[in-house]
């Protein structure tokens, strides 16, 4: 069933929003039984955000979620979802990419490269993926860099001005709007991700 939930500003309402996610929580990202796909079906995009935290990352957890889960994902959704939908339309999948969200902290530089390495080997297969199957999906590789949490930090707030900075609202945005509309090509570096969400929403 799909559910229109206004006012999840509110605090009521963003919970109510939080429980309903609740009933349809999909925790095993490898596997994709025709139940789960029978859910699912109608689903137009997947945003993939699963993000390894580099301190606590290792490599075979990086593979995990940058590599299999991610492909897992977008073979199920190109063998199940995909040819349901109408027209010419894609299935979209954004995956998100780039350079991890704590790159300040230099004891985990070294882990953050390793997966960094992990991811772009990830963006690689998802892009033969969509090479194979140019008719049923599309792929939007989003590389943000220098992510900042704005809130309560007024620094923060001010660096995010800063051409390369990006908020985590603004990264959260642009993965919307590349689930949602065409941009044309595939890879979105920093840059491009800031100069999407201002046009759209300025």
């Amino acid at each position: 069933m799909n559910v229109i939930i206004a006012g999840v500003t509110g605090s009521i309402g963003r919970t109510v929003l939080n429980e309903a996610l609740k009933s349809n929580r999909h925790e095993n990202f490898s596997d994709y039984p025709d139940e789960l796909m029978r859910d699912l079906a109608g689903a137009e995009a997947c945003i993939w955000a699963v993000e390894p935290r580099a301190s606590r990352s290792n490599a075979s957890s990086a593979r995990l979620l940058c590599m299999e889960q991610p492909l897992n994902a977008a073979v199920a959704f190109v063998e199940s979802l995909a040819p349901v939908m109408l027209g010419d339309r894609k299935f979209r999948f954004v995956f998100l990419s780039g350079t991890a969200a704590e790159r300040f902290n230099y004891r985990a530089l070294f882990s953050s490269r390793r997966i960094q390495r992990i991811r772009k080997r990830g963006e690689q297969f998802l892009l033969r993926i969509q090479r194979e199957n140019p008719s049923r999906i599309s792929v939007q590789i989003a590389r943000p860099s220098r992510i900042l949490d704005t809130e309560g930090s007024l620094l923060n707030s001010l660096m995010v001005k800063l051409r390369g900075f990006m908020s985590v609202e603004q990264v959260a945005q642009s993965l919307l709007l590349l689930a949602t509309y065409n941009y044309g090509g595939h890879i979105f570096d920093a840059d491009r991700l800031i100069d999407i969400v201002n046009q759209e929403l300025a």
